[in-house]
């Protein structure tokens, strides 16, 4: 099988097996500071007529155009780094022993000529009982990764650096963690017997849960499945952080969550679940030598309603203080512990699952979840027709999510889990009539009647005339107008949602007027430019009651701007409303002024600095934002759009474009692209913003936006090459080149 690989394309797999993502580029020289050991690589690609320029330019854009993607770099399922020697045959397909495969190694090494270090089998050793914490020990797992892809390319491209760094034990870490978050989860029988086997169940989708929601997650100690009891289990996520304040807490506390909703979903669907069985989950932050004192309390204090997820008020706040969207009761329970100290504990009352919370696997497997001619009719059957479908029927789809969740309708959160999975998948309607079963029993739930609120959206920007559209806006309104009357705490992300039903309103009629001469006429309504104007002013209204309900405002800063960006370059260009051939897409600091003025309002741009300094510190600080509200969204689906929103921020909003900049907008609509067309294998949509409003969009239709942002960059740097060449400091000359607003390019 080697021989029918050509000698360049063992070259390339072998360089991707070392340096899958341009990170571990930087992270090889930061442990090899000598300039001379990644020349060493270089010069391994030309000696193969990999590059076309060898220089470090052009083997950073080699690495960044075969980047793996973020599954590609997961360590394989039930293997660690001992296993891989000890099972070699059957996993790597060797069949020679340990000493023979270190001697191929240390012979293709030395003949390469690549700055890795020979493997010894001490080093093996180390590596299978100690952490890799060291330069010598990360370079041994590079010599390993470099013959596997150049002598083994055929096992994959997952067996790679990364890859193998996850294989490896975390244990040293532990005694740099005194702090973090500890969540439990504790079932008791209300009249069903808690075997052995449901405990079991518990603790293994614990552990899968955690392999496959939290890749970056240090393993071992961290992030063992602990026993407090029989049926009570434990898992620790440490503070990553050193200072200990609340927002050091951002990453565990997630994390945690992120854990707690999986698991709940998880087991709401299991077998096991019965009503005379209860899970309750508790989480905590804070000093792990105290913590038990405050989370086994709240884990078993008997609460109104039965929520599943309580926390201690710490914890809230550290969720609170972090944008992690997770709504609380109004008041706490207050319980005083044995020592006469007064506990306050907090339960979630819903989670805006449809934007920051990940899939649930399951759901997403589900056989009447799918798209296929057969589910389709089968959910509609279920759904619409329950009293004519035949014992065959329900068999070929049994178990299933819906019928599952038919049989305990109270269970919210599942049905809401349930409509998001299809709303991704753009079956609306069937979405729509899992949250009208949760509205007629909780006519008062937040979650639900925004989520219907976004439906209506989409359903209108599908519709085939405005007539349609019209009517589908009217019921996103009236909802989002009984949610005011009826809920209570409105949080940012209703007012944003809101918002963007006006905004889309908005685009949807100028888009209409704009091909019709200035107007549009039906019998129920005649729009003009006016309504566009009105609708806009609305939605910034509602956005800026979304900042200040918010303790960080991040969603609602950037569409604000935008709506307000928008506005002001349809004033400037009154012929944009009857002239459909005038772009929009020129740029103007006049036009971005509103983003530049809310940065100052907020202390970000400062005039004490020169225009150098000031933009410096501006980029750190927006770094710093975007990695906040990034770290607080763990649904696939939605991440694209996040990094796709930041390089809107750094390329239409800061007027000076440094070499460093430029690259930074470049690789986050990489990026971007790269994990929205991982959400193709499931047949998900992405929620997009490319087209200036919210909108459920095909993977497909959204990288070919992005496809057009990327090309507008490489254009305006003239060329990959020169991106790659330009010095971090220095200002691109914009002499002679049209610079293009990213978040109108596609309008």
């Amino acid at each position: 099988m080697k021989d029918d690989i050509s000698k360049h394309d063992r070259a390339i797999s072998a360089i991707m097996a070392v340096f899958p993502t341009v990170e571990t580029v930087d992270e090889f020289v930061s442990d090899n500071p000598d300039a001379a050991s990644l020349r060493t690589f270089i010069d391994f690609a030309g000696k193969y007529g990999v590059l076309d320029a060898a220089d470090e330019s052009g083997f950073r854009l080699l690495i960044r155009s075969h980047q793996r993607a973020s599954d590609e770099c997961m360590a394989p399922e039930n293997v660690n780094i001992e296993s891989i020697f000890e099972s070699r045959k059957d996993i790597l397909r060797i069949q020679f022993s340990v000493r023979g495969l270190l001697q191929r190694i240390n012979t293709l090494i030395a003949s390469s000529g690549v700055d890795l270090p020979e493997i010894s089998n001490t080093m093996i050793s180390r590596l299978k009982r100690e952490a890799v914490d060291t330069p010598r020990k990360r370079n041994t797992l590079r010599s390993l990764a470099f013959w596997l892809g150049h002598e083994r390319p055929y096992l994959g491209p997952s067996w790679n650096y990364l890859s193998l760094l996850k294989l490896c034990r975390q244990e040293p870490l532990n005694t740099c963690f005194r702090e973090g978050a500890r969540i439990a989860f504790s079932l008791s029988s209300r009249g069903d017997v808690i075997g052995h086997e449901i405990v079991d169940w518990m603790r293994r989708e614990l552990k899968v849960c955690i392999k496959d929601t939290i890749p970056r997650f240090p393993y071992s100690n961290w992030g063992t499945v602990h026993s407090y009891d029989l049926t009570t289990l434990y898992v620790d996520f440490p503070m990553e952080q050193d200072v200990s304040n609340p927002s050091s807490y951002q990453q565990c506390i997630r994390n945690a969550i992120a854990l707690a909703h999986q698991i709940a979903m998880r087991w709401s669907l299991s077998a096991f679940f019965t009503q005379k069985r209860f899970m309750s989950i508790g989480i905590a932050a804070g000093d792990y030598s105290a913590i038990d004192t405050y989370l086994l309390p709240a884990l078993k204090v008997s609460l109104p309603g039965d929520p599943v997820i309580r926390m201690t008020d710490f914890a809230r706040q550290c969720v609170l203080i972090n944008d992690i969207r997770a709504m609380f009761n109004q008041t706490p329970k207050q319980m005083v512990l044995f020592n006469g100290e007064i506990l306050y504990v907090w339960w979630v009352v819903g989670m805006w699952s449809l934007i920051y919370w990940d899939f649930v696997p399951r759901l997403l497997h589900d056989p009447i979840l799918q798209g296929n001619e057969a589910a389709v009719l089968a959910l509609t059957r279920l759904l619409w027709f329950s009293d004519e479908i035949t014992r065959e029927e329900i068999v070929r789809y049994h178990p299933n999510a819906v019928t599952i969740y038919l049989r305990s309708p109270h269970n919210t959160i599942l049905g809401i889990e349930i409509a998001k999975t299809l709303y991704y998948k753009r079956r609306y309607w069937e979405a729509n009539e899992i949250l009208r079963i949760i509205v007629s029993i909780y006519p008062f739930n937040l979650y639900a009647r925004s989520f219907r609120m976004m439906i209506y959206r989409c359903l209108a920007l599908g519709s085939t005339d405005y007539g349609k559209a019209r009517l589908h806006f009217n019921r996103a309104e009236e909802e989002a107008l009984y949610i005011q009357s009826n809920c209570r705490a409105l949080n940012e992300d209703y007012y944003d949602e809101y918002a963007v039903i006006k905004l889309t309103h908005a685009m949807v009629i100028f888009r209409l007027i704009r091909v019709n001469g200035g107007r549009f006429v039906i019998p129920e309504v005649d729009l003009k430019k006016d309504d566009v104007f009105g609708l806009l002013n609305e939605s910034e209204i509602l956005f800026e009651k979304g900042l200040a309900v918010s303790p960080t405002g991040i969603r609602s800063l950037f569409l604000v701007a935008c709506v307000r960006i928008i506005r002001r370059i349809l004033k400037k260009n009154d012929n944009a409303f009857v002239n459909p051939e005038l772009t929009l897409t020129d740029y103007s600091q006049d036009f971005v002024q509103p983003a530049l003025d809310a940065f100052a309002a907020l202390g970000w741009l400062r005039e004490e600095f020169d225009e150098k300094t000031g933009a410096a510190v501006l980029h750190a600080i927006l770094e710093k934002v975007f990695k906040t509200h990034r770290d607080s969204v763990t649904l696939s689906a939605y991440r694209p759009t996040i990094y796709y929103c930041f390089a809107v921020v750094l390329w239409d909003f800061l007027p000076r474009k440094t070499g460093k900049l430029v690259r930074r907008v470049h690789e986050l609509l990489s990026d971007a692209c790269q994990m929205a067309e991982s959400m193709k294998k499931e047949n998900l949509c992405i929620y997009s913003y490319t087209r200036c409003h919210g909108e459920m969009m095909p993977a497909d239709a959204f990288n070919a936006h992005i496809a057009m942002g990327l090309e507008m960059i490489e254009t305006f740097a003239g060329g990959k090459t020169a991106l790659e060449q330009c010095p971090d400091d220095v200002v691109m000359n914009c002499a002679g080149k049209e610079r293009k607003l990213l978040f109108m390019l596609n309008m």
